[in-house]
């Protein structure tokens, strides 16, 4: 993964400017990027465990997308009352190879196109299944990809991960345990972690 090297730490920024979001609601979205991180880690892990995906979102904590992304996902503001967010998704964007939108209309090389089945994956399992805690085991169902996440895919892109899917969703995951790292940041903001061997 390429780092964004023009990201400042958000302790620096915050401290010099009045923020929208306060420090309780920026730990619950440290909380919330953490969870996601272990999931496509654990996730990742499982399914290509020729990458690494340790790297994953780490710009999420830069000043630049702490707060916006703080403000919408846990403030639940509408974007009118999010100066920064525009900004903030351009940011993660130039800053994430494994979104499409990185590569501005050029075809995904695999490592990145499967780290993004990964993310769409993750993020279904946290957010649409409200989960929080890494499976015992992949599941078929989990591989079920809504059309709508697709169209961000260029076509010859999205017929790549259309196909991975359907491959993915024949293997029989009952014999493969999750392998990772179940990171979560408490609300009385002590961190701990949980090993699946």
């Amino acid at each position: 993964m390429e780092n964004c090297c023009n990201c400042v730490p958000y302790k620096f920024v915050s401290d010099q400017k009045k923020t929208l979001a306060t420090d309780e609601d920026i730990k619950e979205n440290i909380r919330i990027i953490e969870i996601h991180r272990s999931f496509v880690y654990a996730f990742g892990k499982t399914v290509y465990p020729e990458y690494n995906f340790i790297g994953h979102d780490l710009s999420k904590f830069s000043s630049a997308e702490l707060e916006p992304y703080t403000i919408k996902f846990v403030n639940k503001a509408p974007d009118s009352e999010n100066p920064g967010w525009e900004s903030a998704l351009e940011h993660h964007y130039k800053n994430n190879p494994h979104h499409p939108q990185y590569w501005e209309g050029k075809p995904m090389p695999e490592e990145f196109l499967k780290e993004s089945i990964i993310d769409m994956l993750a993020a279904r399992y946290q957010y649409r299944e409200e989960k929080e805690v890494l499976p015992d085991r992949l599941q078929p169902g989990m591989f079920d990809v809504q059309p709508m996440y697709l169209t961000r895919y260029i076509d010859s892109d999205r017929k790549r991960v259309e196909e991975e899917v359907a491959r993915l969703k024949t293997i029989d995951w009952s014999s493969k345990p999750i392998k990772g790292l179940n990171f979560f940041v408490s609300p009385n903001v002590n961190t701990r972690t949980k090993i699946h061997n």
